[in-house]
């Protein structure tokens, strides 16, 4: 069933952005056209997030443990890696000069260490987040918010 509706959904998709473009335009009052397609986006968020709900508990880390390692890691680090992250970098380093670069060393090894130290111990655990992990390892819900 949920690969029959996905084309569906697709082919819909540009008629509603045709519809869009033609019905949007500045302006001081209510505008039918922009709130029939914010509806329809918020419909069309619901009716996915039910087709394609999580069954079981295992369905909510990385898609069901259906991603392998490496592609685990390729996103985490081009998450790590974001326009965000690289640019805040460049500011510090711009900012601070030569110090700068402690920051840029002591952000990444860090990041390594944590994941060496705790990503295994997380999943021994049975544990989804290092909050989680934190808060049932020491039994401390002041913890598990920290």
């Amino acid at each position: 069933m949920n690969k029959a509706i996905l084309p569906i959904i697709l082919l819909v998709t540009p008629s509603f952005a045709q519809g869009a473009t033609a019905a949007t335009h500045l302006a001081g009052s209510f505008q039918l056209g922009p709130a029939i397609i914010l509806i329809t986006i918020l419909v069309l968020f619901v009716a996915v997030g039910i087709i394609f709900r999580a069954r079981v508990t295992n369905d909510y880390y990385a898609a069901g443990r259906g991603i392998s390692r490496v592609g685990s890691g390729m996103a985490i680090a081009s998450n790590w890696m974001s326009a965000a992250s690289f640019l805040g970098m460049a500011a510090l380093m711009y900012g601070s000069g030569y110090h700068g670069l402690a920051y840029v060393v002591g952000w990444t090894g860090g990041y390594v260490l944590l994941l060496i130290l705790m990503a295994g111990q997380i999943r021994k655990y049975g544990k989804y987040t290092a909050a989680d992990f934190i808060g049932d390892r020491y039994y401390s819900q002041s913890l598990r918010a920290v």
